[in-house]
Parts: C-alpha cells; sequence; structure tokens
C-alpha cells in the first residue's frame, strides 16, 4: 500500500503507540511506501517554516525506520489548484491511501479531488480528529437520486451498523438482492462494510 500524508504543525495523525494510523479496514495492508507533502504559507517567518520541516523531517525518519521508503514533495505554488490535481494524480497507484489531516487545507482539497478522478486506484481518504478518530471521507457526492430499496437499507441503518442477513430479515427481502444493492450505495458512499470477527457489518456513512 502507497501511503500519502499531508504533513504541517504535527504528526500525532500519522503515528500513534508505534503503529501508522490508518482505517480499520486498512489494518492488514503492509505501507510499502510513502509520499509526504508539505507546503509553506506566503506569511510563514522562518521559525515556522523550520517548524514544519522539522515535522516533515521527523515523519520521513519515522517511514524510514521501518524501511518503509519514502518520498518527500514540496507543493511551491498551493494556490494552483488545477496544476496540484494533476500532478498528485501521478501519486496515486493502485492501493493507495491518503490521509489529509495536516499541513494546508487547500492542498487537502486537491488530493480529494485527485482522489476522485482515481478512485478505482484508492484504498481510502481519511481524516484523524483531534481525539483519534480516523474518518473516512466518501468519493461520490451525495445527493444523485436513490432507488426505493436504497432509501429503505439506509433507514434501517439510522440506529447503528447491521449484518447484511439483519438488513434482508427487517426488509423482508433475499440476501443476494440486499448485498446488490448495498455495493450500489458503497460505491456512492453512503455506507461502508466492516469486518468483526466472522460477520461482515453494514454501517451508514452519510
Amino acid at each position: 500500500m502507497r501511503y500519502v500524508v499531508t504533513i504541517g504543525e504535527h504528526t500525532k495523525h500519522v503515528f500513534r503507540n508505534g503503529a501508522i494510523i490508518v482505517p480499520k479496514k486498512l489494518v492488514r495492508f503492509e505501507v510499502h511506501d510513502a509520499v509526504i507533502l508539505y507546503a509553506f504559507s506566503k506569511i510563514a517567518d522562518k521559525d515556522k517554516e523550520d517548524f514544519i520541516l522539522k515535522n516533515v523531517k521527523e515523519a520521513k525518519e519515522k517511514f524510514e525506520a521501518r524501511n518503509i521508503p519514502c518520498l518527500v514533495k514540496e507543493v511551491k505554488e498551493p494556490y494552483n489548484f488545477s496544476r496540484n490535481v494533476y500532478e498528485f494524480r501521478k501519486l496515486i497507484k493502485p492501493k493507495t491511501a491518503i490521509n489529509v489531516t495536516g499541513g494546508r487545507r487547500i492542498i487537502g482539497f486537491e488530493l480529494f479531488y485527485a482522489a476522485i478522478l482515481e478512485k478505482d486506484k484508492l484504498l481510502s481518504i481519511f481524516y484523524v480528529s483531534d481525539e483519534g478518530e480516523v474518518i473516512e471521507l466518501p468519493l461520490l457526492e451525495p445527493g444523485g437520486k436513490l432507488s426505493g430499496l436504497e432509501t429503505e437499507i439506509l433507514e434501517v441503518l439510522k440506529e447503528r451498523p447491521l449484518s447484511v442477513s439483519e438488513i434482508a430479515y427487517r426488509l423482508q427481502r433475499k440476501v443476494p438482492l440486499i448485498s446488490q444493492y448495498i455495493a450500489k450505495l458503497e460505491a456512492k458512499g453512503y455506507i461502508k462494510r466492516e469486518k468483526m470477527g466472522k460477520r461482515v457489518f453494514v454501517e451508514r456513512v452519510l
């Protein structure tokens, strides 16, 4: 897995308890290489720039201590949106995870657009909260038309995650049909699936 991350004023969104932070579904994936992106504000003084560079160096060293090759790239023109999206698309190879938590917000937006355009190669794009919660970002904007059954599935998932068989039972539909519509909802970014023990649960995202 390739790990692309934005770095700014800290690295606590990248490493926790000696491990690289990823969504639960990616824990089984091994990080094979990393890309660190950073940028300076035009109004940043030298102390601020040195502080960011220290964090970039720290993150790079932590990746390399795990024998993970790490490319460090300064985004010199962070507001050149179209150009940066074009360049970021080149960084997304099959099985890429993107952590957009740190650094300049505009770079996170550009990475998100690049991820949408390269979504077939992406494993996840996510944000880490101050409390350490990993929040996956859906790659398709919600609001498109949903079928009646898709709406019903979302409705039964309002309170808590359910297994596919539980959803089928509640809606009095066959499991293969429910599985088909769950796949559609997942592709649209409305739900996600997560394995818990031997069972797969479906959780509403939007």
